[in-house]
Protein backbone atom coordinates (compact mmCIF):
# COMPACT_ATOMS: atom_id res chain seq x y z
CA UNK A 1 0.00 0.00 0.00
CA UNK A 2 1.46 3.33 -0.82
CA UNK A 3 2.09 5.64 2.37
CA UNK A 4 -0.76 7.97 3.70
CA UNK A 5 1.62 11.16 3.96
CA UNK A 6 2.92 10.14 0.59
CA UNK A 7 -0.59 10.03 -1.05
CA UNK A 8 -1.30 13.83 0.79
CA UNK A 9 1.40 15.02 -1.26
CA UNK A 10 0.43 13.46 -4.61
CA UNK A 11 -3.30 14.26 -3.80
CA UNK A 12 -3.08 18.05 -2.59
CA UNK A 13 -2.62 19.82 -5.30
CA UNK A 14 -5.56 18.11 -7.13
CA UNK A 15 -7.88 19.03 -3.94
CA UNK A 16 -7.05 22.80 -4.46
CA UNK A 17 -8.55 22.83 -7.54
CA UNK A 18 -12.08 20.87 -6.59
CA UNK A 19 -12.67 24.63 -4.96
CA UNK A 20 -14.05 26.10 -7.88
CA UNK A 21 -16.54 23.07 -8.04
CA UNK A 22 -17.22 23.17 -4.36
CA UNK A 23 -18.12 27.21 -4.44
CA UNK A 24 -19.84 26.39 -7.27
CA UNK A 25 -21.83 23.51 -5.30
CA UNK A 26 -22.58 25.65 -2.58
CA UNK A 27 -24.92 28.30 -4.21
CA UNK A 28 -26.67 26.31 -6.11
CA UNK A 29 -27.21 24.12 -3.21
CA UNK A 30 -27.97 27.02 -0.75
CA UNK A 31 -27.30 24.95 2.51
CA UNK A 32 -26.53 28.88 4.19
CA UNK A 33 -26.51 29.17 7.38
CA UNK A 34 -28.15 32.46 8.95
CA UNK A 35 -25.30 33.74 10.77
CA UNK A 36 -26.26 37.55 10.09
CA UNK A 37 -26.77 38.46 13.74
CA UNK A 38 -23.26 37.12 14.56
CA UNK A 39 -22.20 39.07 12.29
CA UNK A 40 -23.49 42.48 13.54
CA UNK A 41 -21.49 42.32 17.00
CA UNK A 42 -19.58 44.93 18.37
CA UNK A 43 -16.23 43.04 18.60
CA UNK A 44 -13.84 41.72 16.68
CA UNK A 45 -15.24 38.64 14.68
CA UNK A 46 -13.20 35.42 14.99
CA UNK A 47 -14.39 33.14 12.67
CA UNK A 48 -13.32 29.93 12.68
CA UNK A 49 -13.56 25.67 12.46
CA UNK A 50 -12.17 22.80 10.27
CA UNK A 51 -11.45 23.17 6.91
CA UNK A 52 -13.92 23.04 3.93
CA UNK A 53 -16.73 24.09 5.85
CA UNK A 54 -17.93 27.18 4.32
CA UNK A 55 -15.91 29.72 6.30
CA UNK A 56 -14.80 31.98 3.73
CA UNK A 57 -17.56 31.51 1.58
CA UNK A 58 -19.85 32.69 3.64
CA UNK A 59 -18.25 35.67 4.78
CA UNK A 60 -17.43 36.95 1.29
CA UNK A 61 -20.88 36.04 -0.30
CA UNK A 62 -22.94 37.21 2.86
CA UNK A 63 -20.96 39.59 5.23
CA UNK A 64 -20.58 43.51 3.95
CA UNK A 65 -17.15 43.74 3.80
CA UNK A 66 -14.80 46.79 2.41
CA UNK A 67 -11.39 44.96 1.95
CA UNK A 68 -10.67 41.35 2.00
CA UNK A 69 -7.27 40.22 2.69
CA UNK A 70 -5.71 36.67 2.59
CA UNK A 71 -2.28 35.35 4.32
CA UNK A 72 -0.75 32.48 2.44
CA UNK A 73 1.26 29.45 3.92
CA UNK A 74 4.61 31.52 3.14
CA UNK A 75 2.94 34.73 4.94
CA UNK A 76 2.79 36.73 2.29
CA UNK A 77 -0.16 39.07 2.14
CA UNK A 78 -2.54 39.95 -0.90
CA UNK A 79 -5.55 42.01 -1.08
CA UNK A 80 -7.61 39.82 -2.77
CA UNK A 81 -9.98 42.20 -5.04
CA UNK A 82 -6.83 43.90 -5.83
CA UNK A 83 -4.25 41.51 -6.41
CA UNK A 84 -1.91 43.94 -4.86
CA UNK A 85 0.90 42.29 -2.28
CA UNK A 86 1.02 44.07 1.44
CA UNK A 87 3.50 44.14 3.75
CA UNK A 88 2.57 43.13 7.41
CA UNK A 89 3.66 46.70 8.18
CA UNK A 90 1.33 48.12 5.67
CA UNK A 91 -1.83 46.02 6.97
CA UNK A 92 -1.11 46.88 10.05
CA UNK A 93 -1.37 51.01 8.97
CA UNK A 94 -4.41 50.15 6.75
CA UNK A 95 -6.08 49.05 9.94
CA UNK A 96 -5.06 51.29 12.36
CA UNK A 97 -6.44 54.25 9.50
CA UNK A 98 -9.89 52.97 8.62
CA UNK A 99 -11.54 51.81 11.72
CA UNK A 100 -14.45 52.57 10.18
CA UNK A 101 -13.86 50.13 7.03
CA UNK A 102 -15.23 46.24 7.78
CA UNK A 103 -11.83 44.33 6.97
CA UNK A 104 -11.47 40.62 6.63
CA UNK A 105 -8.29 38.87 7.51
CA UNK A 106 -8.36 35.49 5.90
CA UNK A 107 -6.10 32.94 7.89
CA UNK A 108 -4.82 35.49 9.83
CA UNK A 109 -3.21 32.85 12.01
CA UNK A 110 -0.34 33.14 9.35
CA UNK A 111 0.81 36.64 10.70
CA UNK A 112 3.83 37.44 12.45
CA UNK A 113 2.67 36.54 16.13
CA UNK A 114 2.84 40.14 17.63
CA UNK A 115 -0.38 40.14 15.47
CA UNK A 116 -2.47 39.65 18.38
CA UNK A 117 -0.64 42.39 20.72
CA UNK A 118 -1.25 44.79 17.89
CA UNK A 119 -5.14 44.27 18.16
CA UNK A 120 -5.29 44.73 21.80
CA UNK A 121 -3.26 47.95 21.43
CA UNK A 122 -5.43 49.64 18.86
CA UNK A 123 -8.73 47.85 19.83
CA UNK A 124 -10.60 47.33 16.16
CA UNK A 125 -13.79 46.29 15.88
CA UNK A 126 -14.46 46.55 12.65
CA UNK A 127 -12.14 43.37 11.72
CA UNK A 128 -13.43 39.96 10.91
CA UNK A 129 -10.64 37.42 11.31
CA UNK A 130 -10.92 33.88 9.65
CA UNK A 131 -9.12 30.29 10.79
CA UNK A 132 -8.84 27.05 9.81
CA UNK A 133 -6.81 26.18 12.72
CA UNK A 134 -8.96 25.51 16.10
CA UNK A 135 -6.12 24.85 18.46
CA UNK A 136 -5.16 28.82 17.29
CA UNK A 137 -8.68 29.91 17.30
CA UNK A 138 -8.77 28.22 21.30
CA UNK A 139 -5.84 29.50 22.19
CA UNK A 140 -7.34 33.36 21.51
CA UNK A 141 -10.68 32.57 23.52
CA UNK A 142 -8.41 31.32 26.28
CA UNK A 143 -7.95 33.41 29.92
CA UNK A 144 -4.54 33.73 28.33
CA UNK A 145 -5.36 35.46 25.58
CA UNK A 146 -4.35 38.92 24.86
CA UNK A 147 -7.14 39.56 23.01
CA UNK A 148 -9.80 37.76 25.31
CA UNK A 149 -13.40 39.85 25.50
CA UNK A 150 -12.15 41.49 22.41
CA UNK A 151 -13.41 39.33 20.01
CA UNK A 152 -16.83 37.32 19.37
CA UNK A 153 -15.99 33.64 18.19
CA UNK A 154 -18.38 32.72 15.41
CA UNK A 155 -18.18 28.33 14.98
CA UNK A 156 -18.81 26.39 11.27
CA UNK A 157 -19.03 22.90 11.51
CA UNK A 158 -19.99 20.90 8.67
CA UNK A 159 -23.53 20.95 7.44
CA UNK A 160 -25.82 20.14 10.68
CA UNK A 161 -28.45 16.66 9.72
CA UNK A 162 -31.22 19.39 9.70
CA UNK A 163 -29.66 21.69 7.29
CA UNK A 164 -28.76 18.88 5.11
CA UNK A 165 -32.25 16.99 5.59
CA UNK A 166 -34.21 20.56 4.83
CA UNK A 167 -32.08 21.26 1.45
CA UNK A 168 -32.10 17.34 0.42
CA UNK A 169 -35.88 16.73 0.84
CA UNK A 170 -37.98 18.16 -2.22
CA UNK A 171 -34.84 16.38 -4.53
CA UNK A 172 -33.87 13.04 -3.05
CA UNK A 173 -37.44 10.80 -2.71
CA UNK A 174 -35.06 7.22 -2.20
CA UNK A 175 -32.13 6.53 0.41
CA UNK A 176 -32.73 10.23 1.88
CA UNK A 177 -31.33 9.45 5.31
CA UNK A 178 -28.41 7.24 3.48
CA UNK A 179 -27.20 10.20 1.36
CA UNK A 180 -27.59 12.79 3.96
CA UNK A 181 -25.18 10.78 6.55
CA UNK A 182 -22.36 11.40 3.61
CA UNK A 183 -23.60 15.14 2.20
CA UNK A 184 -22.89 16.68 5.68
CA UNK A 185 -19.67 17.42 4.03
CA UNK A 186 -19.76 20.21 1.97
CA UNK A 187 -17.64 19.02 -0.92
CA UNK A 188 -19.35 16.45 -1.71
CA UNK A 189 -22.38 17.98 -3.06
CA UNK A 190 -20.78 17.72 -6.34
CA UNK A 191 -21.82 14.22 -6.92
CA UNK A 192 -25.21 14.34 -6.59
CA UNK A 193 -26.96 14.31 -9.72
CA UNK A 194 -30.70 14.40 -9.60
CA UNK A 195 -30.38 12.63 -13.36
CA UNK A 196 -28.37 9.67 -11.39
CA UNK A 197 -30.21 8.32 -8.59
CA UNK A 198 -29.20 5.26 -7.92
CA UNK A 199 -27.49 4.88 -4.03
CA UNK A 200 -24.82 2.42 -5.23
CA UNK A 201 -23.75 4.35 -7.90
CA UNK A 202 -23.39 7.44 -6.11
CA UNK A 203 -21.29 5.09 -3.09
CA UNK A 204 -19.14 4.30 -6.13
CA UNK A 205 -18.44 7.49 -7.41
CA UNK A 206 -18.19 8.91 -3.37
CA UNK A 207 -15.33 6.31 -3.55
CA UNK A 208 -13.34 7.73 -6.28
CA UNK A 209 -14.27 10.88 -5.19
CA UNK A 210 -12.89 9.87 -1.46
CA UNK A 211 -9.46 8.57 -2.61
CA UNK A 212 -8.09 12.23 -3.50
CA UNK A 213 -10.44 14.59 -0.87
CA UNK A 214 -10.10 12.42 2.29
CA UNK A 215 -6.46 12.48 2.05
CA UNK A 216 -5.99 15.96 1.01
CA UNK A 217 -8.08 17.64 3.62
CA UNK A 218 -6.55 14.92 6.47
CA UNK A 219 -3.21 16.53 5.76
CA UNK A 220 -4.37 20.16 5.20
CA UNK A 221 -6.16 19.74 8.90
CA UNK A 222 -2.94 19.01 10.46
CA UNK A 223 -0.99 21.16 8.49
CA UNK A 224 -3.19 24.55 9.51
CA UNK A 225 -2.97 23.11 13.43
CA UNK A 226 0.97 22.94 12.75
CA UNK A 227 1.37 19.37 14.04
CA UNK A 228 3.29 17.06 12.41
CA UNK A 229 0.95 14.36 10.90
CA UNK A 230 2.38 11.08 12.10
CA UNK A 231 1.46 7.32 12.22
CA UNK A 232 0.03 6.90 15.56
CA UNK A 233 -2.90 9.88 14.35
CA UNK A 234 -3.47 7.84 12.05
CA UNK A 235 -3.61 4.78 13.23
CA UNK A 236 -6.14 6.29 15.92
CA UNK A 237 -8.26 7.46 13.01
CA UNK A 238 -8.32 3.88 11.67
CA UNK A 239 -9.06 2.09 14.63
CA UNK A 240 -12.01 4.42 15.22
CA UNK A 241 -13.07 3.43 11.60
CA UNK A 242 -12.74 -0.17 12.18
CA UNK A 243 -14.96 0.44 15.29
CA UNK A 244 -12.62 0.87 18.30
CA UNK A 245 -14.58 3.04 20.20
CA UNK A 246 -12.56 3.76 23.53
CA UNK A 247 -9.25 4.33 24.37
CA UNK A 248 -8.43 1.11 25.53
CA UNK A 249 -9.62 -0.91 22.47
CA UNK A 250 -7.48 2.08 19.99
CA UNK A 251 -4.56 1.52 22.12
CA UNK A 252 -4.57 -2.56 21.99
CA UNK A 253 -5.20 -1.93 18.41
CA UNK A 254 -2.26 0.25 17.89
CA UNK A 255 -0.15 -2.01 19.81
CA UNK A 256 -0.87 -4.98 18.14
CA UNK A 257 -0.26 -3.44 14.54
CA UNK A 258 3.13 -2.05 16.31
CA UNK A 259 2.72 1.05 16.14
CA UNK A 260 3.02 2.10 19.85
CA UNK A 261 5.94 -0.04 21.98
CA UNK A 262 3.23 -0.54 24.74
CA UNK A 263 -0.57 -1.29 25.09
CA UNK A 264 -1.30 1.89 27.30
CA UNK A 265 -3.99 3.66 26.93
CA UNK A 266 -2.84 6.69 28.88
CA UNK A 267 0.01 6.84 26.16
CA UNK A 268 -2.52 7.87 23.36
CA UNK A 269 -4.36 10.00 25.38
CA UNK A 270 -2.32 13.60 24.09
CA UNK A 271 -3.47 11.90 20.86
CA UNK A 272 -6.65 11.52 21.00
CA UNK A 273 -7.27 14.94 23.09
CA UNK A 274 -5.56 16.53 20.20
CA UNK A 275 -8.27 14.94 17.49
CA UNK A 276 -10.52 16.17 19.57
CA UNK A 277 -9.69 19.84 19.90
CA UNK A 278 -8.84 19.91 16.30
CA UNK A 279 -12.32 19.04 15.50
CA UNK A 280 -11.97 15.24 13.73
CA UNK A 281 -13.16 13.22 16.71
CA UNK A 282 -15.68 13.35 18.89
CA UNK A 283 -16.09 12.05 22.19
CA UNK A 284 -19.19 11.11 24.64
CA UNK A 285 -19.19 10.35 28.01
CA UNK A 286 -20.61 6.73 29.01
CA UNK A 287 -23.57 7.11 31.31
CA UNK A 288 -22.95 6.25 34.99
CA UNK A 289 -19.29 6.25 34.38
CA UNK A 290 -17.31 9.82 34.19
CA UNK A 291 -14.24 8.81 33.05
CA UNK A 292 -14.85 6.58 30.38
CA UNK A 293 -15.63 8.03 27.11
CA UNK A 294 -16.16 6.31 23.41
CA UNK A 295 -15.16 8.11 20.66
CA UNK A 296 -16.21 8.86 17.07
CA UNK A 297 -15.00 10.42 13.81
CA UNK A 298 -17.06 13.50 13.01
CA UNK A 299 -17.62 13.13 9.70
CA UNK A 300 -19.26 9.69 8.34
CA UNK A 301 -17.96 10.70 4.89
CA UNK A 302 -14.34 10.30 6.52
CA UNK A 303 -14.80 7.95 8.32
CA UNK A 304 -16.61 5.59 5.44
CA UNK A 305 -13.04 6.06 3.87
CA UNK A 306 -11.04 5.43 6.28
CA UNK A 307 -13.13 1.91 6.69
CA UNK A 308 -13.11 0.53 3.82
CA UNK A 309 -9.33 1.62 3.07
CA UNK A 310 -8.44 -0.03 6.45
CA UNK A 311 -10.27 -2.93 5.74
CA UNK A 312 -9.71 -3.74 2.23
CA UNK A 313 -6.87 -1.87 1.31
CA UNK A 314 -7.01 0.18 -2.12
CA UNK A 315 -8.97 0.53 -4.97
CA UNK A 316 -11.68 -1.09 -2.83
CA UNK A 317 -14.65 -3.18 -5.07
CA UNK A 318 -17.40 -2.09 -5.91
CA UNK A 319 -18.72 -5.33 -3.90
CA UNK A 320 -16.79 -4.58 -1.14
CA UNK A 321 -17.67 -0.93 -0.98
CA UNK A 322 -21.80 -2.15 -0.66
CA UNK A 323 -21.00 -4.76 2.08
CA UNK A 324 -18.70 -1.71 3.76
CA UNK A 325 -21.91 0.60 3.85
CA UNK A 326 -24.10 -2.15 4.97
CA UNK A 327 -21.76 -2.99 7.33
CA UNK A 328 -21.63 0.79 8.76
CA UNK A 329 -24.98 2.47 7.71
CA UNK A 330 -26.47 1.62 10.78
CA UNK A 331 -23.85 3.72 13.42
CA UNK A 332 -24.62 6.26 10.78
CA UNK A 333 -27.79 7.11 10.89
CA UNK A 334 -27.69 6.05 15.21
CA UNK A 335 -25.33 9.49 15.38
CA UNK A 336 -27.22 11.36 12.84
CA UNK A 337 -30.87 10.69 14.90
CA UNK A 338 -29.19 11.57 18.06
CA UNK A 339 -27.87 14.61 17.26
CA UNK A 340 -31.66 15.93 15.65
CA UNK A 341 -33.08 14.53 18.79
CA UNK A 342 -30.68 16.24 20.82
CA UNK A 343 -31.27 19.61 19.28
CA UNK A 344 -34.75 19.19 19.22
CA UNK A 345 -35.05 17.79 23.16
CA UNK A 346 -31.98 20.31 24.16
CA UNK A 347 -30.19 17.13 25.78
CA UNK A 348 -26.92 15.85 25.90
CA UNK A 349 -25.85 12.48 24.44
CA UNK A 350 -24.31 10.15 26.16
CA UNK A 351 -23.69 6.43 25.30
CA UNK A 352 -25.41 4.06 27.60
CA UNK A 353 -23.54 0.58 27.75
CA UNK A 354 -23.76 -2.44 29.78
CA UNK A 355 -22.70 -5.71 29.38
CA UNK A 356 -26.03 -7.21 28.14
CA UNK A 357 -27.84 -3.87 26.91
CA UNK A 358 -26.63 -1.06 24.80
CA UNK A 359 -29.13 1.39 23.35
CA UNK A 360 -28.84 3.46 20.23
CA UNK A 361 -29.53 6.98 21.10
CA UNK A 362 -29.62 8.28 24.82
CA UNK A 363 -30.10 12.14 26.05
CA UNK A 364 -29.42 13.07 29.33
CA UNK A 365 -30.36 16.46 31.41
CA UNK A 366 -27.99 16.86 34.07
CA UNK A 367 -27.60 12.98 36.00
CA UNK A 368 -30.76 11.63 34.40
CA UNK A 369 -31.64 9.98 31.03
CA UNK A 370 -34.88 11.99 29.81
CA UNK A 371 -34.89 10.30 26.12
CA UNK A 372 -34.32 6.46 24.63
CA UNK A 373 -34.09 5.57 20.89
CA UNK A 374 -33.45 2.11 18.80
CA UNK A 375 -32.33 2.59 15.31
CA UNK A 376 -33.23 -0.36 13.12
CA UNK A 377 -32.54 0.31 9.61
CA UNK A 378 -35.44 -1.94 8.40
CA UNK A 379 -39.19 -1.25 7.57
CA UNK A 380 -41.39 -1.84 10.54
CA UNK A 381 -42.40 -5.31 9.25
CA UNK A 382 -38.86 -6.25 9.79
CA UNK A 383 -38.32 -5.52 12.85
CA UNK A 384 -38.33 -7.91 16.76
CA UNK A 385 -40.44 -5.00 18.45
CA UNK A 386 -40.48 -7.90 21.20
CA UNK A 387 -36.88 -7.25 21.15
CA UNK A 388 -36.84 -3.56 21.04
CA UNK A 389 -39.18 -3.49 24.01
CA UNK A 390 -36.95 -5.61 26.42
CA UNK A 391 -33.95 -3.41 25.04
CA UNK A 392 -35.60 0.10 25.82
CA UNK A 393 -37.27 -1.33 29.14
CA UNK A 394 -36.27 1.42 31.32
CA UNK A 395 -37.94 4.13 33.33
CA UNK A 396 -37.67 7.07 31.03
CA UNK A 397 -40.29 8.77 29.77
CA UNK A 398 -39.67 9.24 25.94
CA UNK A 399 -38.66 6.23 23.83
CA UNK A 400 -38.78 5.77 20.25
CA UNK A 401 -37.79 3.53 17.55
CA UNK A 402 -36.30 4.48 13.88
CA UNK A 403 -37.08 2.84 10.80
CA UNK A 404 -36.67 3.45 7.52
CA UNK A 405 -40.39 3.18 6.59
CA UNK A 406 -43.16 2.65 9.36
CA UNK A 407 -46.08 2.18 7.10
CA UNK A 408 -48.89 3.55 9.25
CA UNK A 409 -47.49 2.06 12.85
CA UNK A 410 -47.48 5.28 14.96
CA UNK A 411 -46.58 3.38 18.47
CA UNK A 412 -46.07 0.31 19.99
CA UNK A 413 -46.94 0.38 23.75
CA UNK A 414 -44.38 3.35 25.54
CA UNK A 415 -42.47 3.47 22.11
CA UNK A 416 -42.91 6.21 19.81
CA UNK A 417 -42.34 4.94 15.99
CA UNK A 418 -40.42 7.30 13.92
CA UNK A 419 -39.23 7.46 10.27
CA UNK A 420 -37.31 10.21 8.14
CA UNK A 421 -41.03 12.03 7.61
CA UNK A 422 -40.66 12.55 11.16
CA UNK A 423 -37.11 13.07 11.22
CA UNK A 424 -37.95 16.07 9.10
CA UNK A 425 -40.84 17.16 10.88
CA UNK A 426 -38.46 17.54 14.37
CA UNK A 427 -36.05 19.71 11.92
CA UNK A 428 -39.01 22.17 10.80
CA UNK A 429 -40.61 22.26 14.22
CA UNK A 430 -36.84 23.62 15.76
Amino acid sequence: MVGFLLQISIFYDIFISLMVVIITMVRVNNVIRDYSKDFEVNKIRLVYGRRKTGKSFYVENFVKHDKYIFVYRDRSIKDIKTNDNWSFDELKRYIADNKEKTIVIDEFHRLDSNFLDFLHSIRANNLILITSSLHFANEIISKKSPILGLVYPIKFYIFTPCEILSNLNDDVKTNLLELAVLLREPALFELLDKDRRDFTDFLNRYYTFAKYWAMALFGEIFEDEDRKLTEVYEGIIRAIALGKNTSGEISNHLFNTGLIAKDNPGTISPYLEILTNIGLIDKKEVYGKRTVFKYTIVSCALDFFFYLDSKYGENVAGKEIIEGWNNKVSFYIEDFVEAIMSNYYDLSPVKYSLPNNEIDVCLKKFKRIEVIGSVKWKDINKVDLALVKKNLNIDVKNKFLLVKNKGNKKKEDDIDIYDEKDLIKFCKSN
